[in-house]
Formats: C-alpha cells, structure tokens, sequence
C-alpha cells in the first residue's frame, strides 16, 4: 500500500497502481484513442503498463480491443508482455528504495539515487524532499503539478506573477518536483490573460532602413500637422513637403485638410516648381489616400507609397522636418505678435537657410548653388554684401559669377551626399544597438496592440487588455509589416511588426 492504494511489484521491481473496474474500462478507452492510428511497434498493453497501471485481465482487455480495431489490430507477444518498463513518475524510484530498498538495475543510476535519496523522506504514504532551509516539500507527480501550477497562477487568489516569482512562492508553499522552474516558465509563457495584458515593447524590432533618394527633388514626403489649437486666420492644419535629398521644404497653411487641397498643393508647389518628382511618401491618412490626390499622381505618371498605419516613422523624413517647424514657429509665435500663420513663411526662411545635420550645408545652397543673404547681413554688412556694394557690376560679370555658382553645386551636392552616408551609418549604428528583433512567418499565430493603445487614446475601461487576437499572420514582408487573417477568416488591413508580437498557445 502507498498513498493509500494499492500497487502490485512487477519483475524488476517496479511498482504499478491497481485500478478498478470503472477506471480500467476508461483507462483503456482513453488510450487506445490516443494512441490508435499511431505506430504500432509498441502495444496498447505495453504503453499502459508503462504509465503504471494494472489489472488482471489488462494484457487480455488490450489485445482483444485492438483486434477489434482496423487501424491498430496487433497482439502482444508473450516477450513484450514481459518486457520490463520504467514508469513515467519520477517518483518511482525513490518509493521503491525508501519502501523495501529496490535500486534500478542500471548501476550509474542506482548510485546516484543512493546520493540523492538522503534528502527524500516519507509519511503518511507521500513522498517529501527536504529543503534547504530544513523545511519540508512535498513532492508532486505530473498530474499534480499541473493542476497545482494553473491554481497558484491563475486560480481565484492566482496573481497571475511572472515565472521567477511564481517559483518561489511554489516552495514557499511547501511544493516540489524536479522541473519547476521550466514548467513555471512554460505555464506564463503560454497564458492567454497574462499575454494580453502584457507591457508593450519600446525597443524596435528591426534594423534603421536607409531612405536615401540618387538625386534632388527624386523624393518627396507629405504630411500633416495639426488640428492646431487656436487656429490662425481659420486654418487649423500646415501641410509640409519634405524633399529627401537637399531637405527642402514647402508648407502652407490649410482651413481644411482634403484631397482637392493635396492635389493642388502637389501640383503647384512641387511639380511646377521643382518639376515631377519620381515618388510621393505619404501616411495612410484621408487626405491622402482619395480620388482627388490619386488622379493627380496617375496624371503625372508619379509613384505614391504609403507607411503602414499607426507608424509614422515610415515616413520619417516628414516626421522630423514637422518637429523643426513646430519648434520654430512656437518660439516665433512666442516672441512676435500675430498668429502662427503669418510667421509660417519667416519659419520656412530659417529651416531652408540652416545647415542640416545630415548633409553640412543649407537646403537653399544645396538647391541654388549659393546661400541666401539673411536681414542681418544688410544691417551689418559683410564681405560679400561689401563686395556687391562697391562695385558697379554689369551682365556679363554677374552672369560668369551665377556660372561659377552653379559649375560648383554638383560637387557641392556630391559632398553633402558623402556627408549624409557617414551621418546614417552614425545614426544606424547607434540605433541598432536598440534593436530587438521580431520577426513572423506565415501561419504564426500573433496578438496585436488594442486600437485605442496604437491611437494613444483612452479605452473603453481601465481594465481593457493592451493586445487583441490572436490571429494568424497571411503575408510577411521584408520592410516590416504583416498581413493578418483573424479566427473567422476576415483579412486585417497592413501593420507594422512594431504593434506585433508571438502569441504562445
């Protein structure tokens, strides 16, 4: 008798639970089930007999079952009848040592039961370990530690803790089995409520994209600020256009953000200006996604590529031209009278004439082949307004200076662009010491962040969970963003690998 039921000594030395009527029948049942179709190398009588189980008529029950069944119809030998089997309760050994003191036939383990049974005792028919801290821990089998592992963590006073904590507290409680901490972390791993609820990750999931362009006005970014609060002269939006070659840049302001206001400002700002370029980057936006604004790209034979939703870093260019501004213009808003609107243009003045980080020079030097004379320079003069000043130049001097100008702004261009290599390789490098990477295939299953968390606006409740799904990802793109089918087949609309992450099931 151990743990108050009664098992039987196999040859060998192993023990096997005897089972009732009712129990055998639905033992038999459930394996067989489990196991029929499968290869059939080894019995159904041999593979109950290595879960540990017996009864009398167990060899008999199992052959005629199988007999009866198509797909497994194999008798057992008389030799794997016999044939000496370890129980899959690790367990076992250390009951049959401290019971009667049986040791496994293999002598490596033989011996390292004998050392590692000191700190294993029983009472009252179950099996203890001693802990290191003397108290002792009552060893559980696999049925039970599963079933205890889903109450501690997810049961009525379940805090649904990580895995490191939720180890602990199983040995504050008094519990052990030789793979704890696996099966804590195997247990957190793969909880629903504990996924959803999970924190966001911050760090980006794939390596900095160059969005380098082969020469000016090639490509253009669009974007918009706003809805701007308090409005200036009605308008309530600024529509900019970042180039990403010389980092020009046009803006105006708008009363409405709509397509016909795109279109226009497309037309007579960038294609008769700096001719049409080869591509237009845009966010996933209205005002940019529409008939108006399509028709007028198809026009002129222009390529329109759109970020991802909810992920405007793919048109960062624009993102960080509308940062400047913004910045600009609050402390010009902030030192002179007037509405923002008025002093739009003064802003675009300072942000065109301004070194850039990237490139060395000034958008307006990098477009016309020499820097703008700024107000000050009239107030105080320097040596070139001095130089224009006192002599009286005719056509021809001007025109051979306005050559020498422009014979010297391909190198000019050509330097800024060996400037602009080196400065996203620094950028790159630094940036993808930060990279996490994530990335799915075909048929992973994923979550998603809520909506309301990608919109960075409030949930319908407190308690709303962060991620949402989990669904199955359709296409995977090298850029970055996934196509997603959820459970009742509906395709979801593109997203960037940054809202994504695995859903262990």
């Amino acid at each position: 008798m151990l743990f108050g039921e009664l098992y039987k000594r196999l040859p060998g030395g192993i023990l096997s639970r005897c089972v009732g009527e009712i129990e055998s029948q639905k033992r038999l049942q459930e394996f067989h089930e489990f196991t029929c179709g499968l290869d059939q190398a080894v019995s159904l009588y041999r593979r109950l007999q290595r879960k540990g189980y017996y009864w009398p008529n167990m060899k008999k029950q199992a052959a005629q079952l199988q007999a009866a069944c198509p797909n497994c119809s194999k008798v057992p030998s008389v030799e794997e009848a016999c044939t000496l089997t370890i129980s899959e309760d690790w367990r076992t050994p250390y009951l049959a040592y401290l019971v009667d003191g049986t040791l496994p036939s293999n002598a490596k383990e033989a011996h390292c039961l004998k050392r590692t049974a000191k700190r294993y005792f029983m009472d009252g028919g179950s099996l203890f370990k001693k802990g290191y801290n003397r108290d002792p821990l009552m060893c559980l089998g696999p049925v039970e530690s599963q079933q205890v592992l889903q109450e501690v963590h997810a049961g009525e006073c379940g805090e649904h803790q990580g895995r490191r904590k939720l180890h602990r507290l199983l040995l504050n409680i008094g519990y052990y089995w030789p793979t704890m901490q696996e099966d804590a972390k195997a247990t957190v791993k793969k909880c629903h409520t504990c996924q959803i609820h999970g924190n966001l990750s911050h760090r980006p999931h794939t390596l900095l994209q160059d969005m380098r362009t082969p020469w000016p006005f090639h490509t253009w970014g669009l974007d918009l600020i706003g809805k701007i609060h308090p409005g200036s002269q009605g308008c309530i939006w600024i529509l900019t256009g970042t180039e990403l070659y010389t980092k020009w840049v046009e803006a105006i302001p708008l009363r409405k953000a709509t397509g016909n206001a795109i279109a226009n400002f497309i037309r007579e700002h960038i294609v008769c200006r700096f001719g049409i370029p080869y591509k237009i980057i845009t966010d996933n936006g209205t005002p940019f996604v529409n008939k108006q604004v399509s028709d007028t790209l198809k026009g002129y034979g222009i390529k329109h590529r759109r970020s991802t939703p909810y992920y405007p870093q793919g048109n960062g260019q624009a993102e960080a031209t509308n940062k400047t501004l913004l910045k600009i213009l609050s402390k010009m808003v902030y030192e002179y009278s007037g509405g923002w609107s008025v002093h739009l243009p003064d802003a675009l003045w300072a942000y065109r004439t301004s070194p850039r980080s990237a490139t060395g020079f000034s958008p307006y030097s990098l477009v016309y082949g020499s820097e703008a004379i700024s107000p000050v320079e009239v107030a105080v003069p320097t040596a070139r307004v001095h130089a224009v000043n006192d002599v009286e130049w005719d056509a021809g001097s001007c025109a051979d200076w306005r050559w020498t100008d422009l014979e010297g702004i391909e190198e000019k261009r050509k330097e800024a662009e060996k400037k602009i290599t080196l400065y996203h390789m620094r950028v790159a490098q630094a940036y993808n010491k930060t990279v996490k990477p994530r990335q799915f295939k075909e048929g992973d299953l994923i979550l998603r962040v809520a909506e309301h968390v990608r919109r960075q606006v409030s949930g319908t409740s407190k308690f709303v969970p962060q991620w949402e799904g989990p669904f199955v990802v359709k296409e995977a793109y090298q850029s970055g963003y996934y196509m997603l089918v959820s459970h009742d087949g509906t395709l979801m609309s593109p997203i960037n690998g940054k809202w994504l992450k695995l859903y262990h099931s």
